[in-house]
């Protein structure tokens, strides 16, 4: 049987007096932390000067002070260098809490060592949470800032293309003359002074300070092409294959409504869509025109409509129901469309999502696939098959009011080729074939 000595005789190590220490902690800083009141109070308390004066039993007290500094070293122990305890201890350091419980005679082994690392006026160790927040707006606010300006080491890199261009090729007349014979969609201007299209080229090429590339990747550059190569070639390919040209056989090959314009995502770049199995080809020169007609439309579309470094971009619906290769032209053209597509619309395509992918389609992708750049790859995202869930992922990206009816929007646009294109401007003989374009 314990006798009232013994009660009274009850130290620190007790745990039951380490318990009630720990609910006292908790409780003060609960309450008084919301008021911003308790760390000044809770310094003056754990100061020995003021015992005699505050409190008549020094057990609660050291019972508190011993319960703070557990408090606060298990917080640590559980969230390093959080923002709490760097505020708690910015005004209530640890060494001076330590200090005065050792003062109280209170015990180690209750008395936590406080790790928590302290504010100091020069600066000291910024915490963890501030370094991740910090981080991460800095990378979102260089990502947001490189989409749509160009820095001023970039600037100069296009300003450094630009004159090895002029100096390479007959001067900057003469390379003047030749881009304003080439208009985007026969409409918008093909200038150097436009700052979008050597843009464009250097970042495909990953900003080549040497201006030495691989690119284009369809032609002899595996070793190594000066950039401005890459120019002079489109150049070449736009004077000789004239893509905004159309023709009577071309407007003939879209009577299906297979491929058109229509619409822009939420983030304002023309929709191109493309229905695979809507059409069996009659003419394939006149599908492949058909095709780079429309891209060429789009991407003047989009570089009147928006002003940025990384503007004149366009996205393809690829609805690929009913899919057959029979569909499609044979495969030395496709290899083709992909070469010039990657060759001379650099950094045009935003994004390729496909539609009602079959197994049929699936094979057709993996085959073609290695054929596409790794950029191009990234683009390309295909939703689920079942309607619900396939509309709900395309209204991410655009309003349910440019999502055509068959695809379970509310457009019900009818295509009709002769609406849509108008009068021919070229006549089939004027045209040069598909495979015969660089």
């Amino acid at each position: 049987m314990r006798t009232e000595g013994t009660k009274k005789n009850k130290t620190p190590d007790s745990p039951r007096v380490t318990g009630v220490s720990f609910v006292y902690s908790v409780i003060y800083i609960l309450l008084f932390t919301l008021a911003g009141t308790s760390i000044p109070w809770s310094a003056k308390l754990c100061n020995m000067k003021e015992i005699g004066d505050s409190h008549v039993s020094q057990r609660t007290l050291k019972a508190f002070c011993s319960g703070t500094s557990a408090f606060f070293a298990q917080t640590e122990r559980f969230f390093p260098n959080n923002a709490i305890t760097t505020l708690v201890w910015k005004k209530h350091p640890s060494e001076a809490a330590s200090e005065n419980i050792e003062k109280l005679g209170l015990k180690k082994k209750f008395a936590f060592p406080l790790k928590i690392k302290t504010q100091r006026k020069d600066g000291g160790k910024k915490n963890k949470i501030q370094n991740k927040l910090k981080t991460f707006l800095q990378v979102f606010r260089r990502k947001k800032w490189k989409e749509n300006n160009a820095p001023s080491s970039t600037q100069q890199l296009i300003k450094k293309m630009r004159e090895d261009i002029y100096s390479n090729y007959g001067g900057r007349a003469a390379i003047r003359k030749r881009a304003e014979s080439v208009p985007w969609g026969g409409t918008f201007p093909f200038s150097l002074d436009d700052e979008r299209i050597l843009y464009s080229y250097l970042k495909i090429m990953k900003w080549p300070q040497d201006l030495v590339t691989k690119f284009p990747y369809n032609q002899p550059c595996s070793k190594g092409c000066p950039a401005r190569f890459s120019i002079e070639n489109t150049l070449r390919y736009r004077e000789t294959f004239k893509p905004w040209l159309l023709t009577q056989a071309m407007i003939d090959e879209s009577r299906d409504g297979w491929f058109y314009i229509r619409g822009v995502t939420k983030e304002g770049n023309p929709i191109v869509w493309y229905r695979v199995g809507k059409h069996s080809i009659d003419d394939p020169d006149s599908y492949i025109r058909v095709l780079f007609y429309n891209l060429e439309k789009a991407t003047a579309e989009s570089m009147k409509s928006s002003n940025g470094k990384d503007s004149g971009k366009y996205s393809i619906f690829i609805d690929v129901a009913d899919f057959s290769t029979s569909k499609l032209p044979s495969f030395q053209y496709v290899k083709k469309i992909f070469a010039l597509m990657q060759d001379h619309l650099p950094n045009r395509l935003k994004a390729i999502t496909i539609l009602n992918l079959s197994t049929p389609a699936q094979l057709f992708y993996n085959l073609c696939k290695p054929l596409l750049h790794e950029d191009v790859q990234r683009k390309i995202s295909v939703p689920p098959k079942k309607e619900k869930l396939r509309l709900m992922e395309m209204q991410k990206l655009v309003q349910n009011e440019y999502i055509p009816t068959w695809l379970g929007g509310k457009d019900a646009f009818v295509f009709s080729s002769d609406s849509y294109y108008g009068l021919p401007t070229a006549s089939n003989q004027e045209v040069l074939p598909v495979l015969n374009a660089g």
